[in-house]
């Protein structure tokens, strides 16, 4: 394990959500986040025990928790652009 730097540990300070960081020797980008909610969502990203099913409902519920289901978001919904069958 490596210890944050100071810049590092600001910026998860001052943020709510996970913080990208950009490798600059690769140009690859990394996010940190912490690792209670890293355990929680681990398996979204494999191949694991979990059915597509329960990853979605999952998923669900990590929306609602987010507030995504609050009316208020149908506004930002009629930003999408809307695909027509």
């Amino acid at each position: 394990m490596i210890e944050l730097t100071a810049p590092l540990q600001k910026a998860l300070d001052e943020s709510k959500d996970p913080v990208e960081v950009l490798d600059p020797r690769t140009r690859t980008r990394y996010v940190l986040l912490k690792a209670e909610f890293y355990e929680r969502v681990k398996d979204l990203f494999s191949d694991g025990p979990l059915s597509p099913e329960e990853k979605q409902a999952i998923v669900a519920g990590v929306w609602k928790r987010a507030g995504w289901d609050d009316p208020a978001m149908d506004e930002y919904a009629k930003l999408l652009p809307q695909t027509r069958k």
